[in-house]
């Protein structure tokens, strides 16, 4: 945990640039109050559900966060080169590109709803595929980035336990749990959890049922793997070459963004949530404090929410 603090407090004290931290702040706070008053990106993926135009707004969308905080980091920090570095240009589309086909192209949702049509568990095969979905086309695109352009220069994007101590996290695992089992109490956590409560038709006391729990659990942890393979992996240790630590800041301005939609506590909280993840990222040159926090505190939740129907207070 020593080490940890560590990592943070030098990034402030050696890195971060007030005036930069400032603006990053004020236009997360504007964007943040922009979108949850008139809730452009829900309005929008409503509108282009389907269509193509869907993949182009993500991508402007998402390229506003991402880019901004790039202007930002080349005009605080004097880094001007950075704007007419082709090769930086090249992987910011590809990297939005993959994002805004992800959020658009859904084939498998589309084909098990019409496989599974009429049958008790269409639901399921359809919020299962949508894990699936998620994941994949995330992970199989950037996995194929690496090995194009990356692959002789560094393990697969933050894949690397060298030198990786990874108590600490656990230790944080530890301390969110009576947290969360806190949070466990109030209704809106019972509403929601456990995840497959969402899915109508669904039961889970059979041995079927707990079957597909199982099944739709692990792509569930498996869609946090890969946004943490893309966010903390992709575009930081991708974009180091370019901007140094300087790659931490709009990859968390990204990650608020995706945010959007989510209760707005959530939303805040991703700023220094994605920022204390992406600072061990790039320290580390892994990516597995994240996984092991963001799946541990998921599958923690939904624990709880099994739990809690288990003693039938849920």
């Amino acid at each position: 945990m020593k080490k940890i603090l560590t990592y943070i407090r030098s990034y402030f004290l050696e890195e971060v640039k007030l005036g930069h931290l400032l603006f990053i702040m004020l236009f997360l706070s504007l964007s943040i109050f922009v979108e949850y008053h008139w809730h452009i990106e829900r309005i929008f993926s409503i509108k282009y559900r389907d269509k193509p135009q869907l993949a182009v707004f993500y991508f402007l969308f998402y390229g506003v966060p991402f880019i901004v905080a790039y202007l930002s980091y080349a005009i605080f920090y004097k880094r001007y080169t950075l704007l007419s570095n082709g090769r930086f240009w090249l992987l910011a589309f590809v990297a939005l590109g993959i994002y805004g086909f992800r959020c658009y192209y859904h084939p498998l949702e589309d084909w098990l709803w019409e496989r599974f049509s009429g049958r008790m568990d269409q639901y399921y095969f359809f919020f299962l595929s949508r894990q699936m979905n998620q994941a994949l086309l995330l992970f199989v695109p950037t996995a194929f980035i690496w090995w194009v352009l990356h692959r002789k220069e560094q393990p697969l994007y933050g894949f690397s336990l060298k030198g990786v101590d990874i108590r600490p996290y656990l230790w944080m695992l530890v301390i969110m749990l009576p947290i969360v089992g806190f949070a466990a109490t109030f209704q809106s956590f019972k509403d929601f959890y456990p995840l497959v409560d969402n899915i109508p038709n669904m039961e889970y006391s059979s041995w079927m049922g707990k079957v597909k729990t199982i099944v739709y659990e692990f792509f569930y942890a498996f869609d946090f793997l890969s946004n943490e393979f893309f966010f903390r992996g992709f575009l930081i240790l991708a974009f180091v070459r370019f901007a140094g630590k300087g790659a931490i800041m709009p990859m968390v301005c990204w990650y608020v963004f995706i945010h959007f939609g989510k209760p707005i506590g959530e939303t805040i909280s991703s700023f220094f949530g994605g920022l204390i993840l992406g600072i061990l990222a790039y320290e580390t040159r892994s990516i597995a404090g994240g996984v092991i926090v963001h799946i541990g505190i998921a599958l923690m939740m939904d624990m709880f929410g099994f739990l809690l129907k288990l003693l039938g207070k849920g």
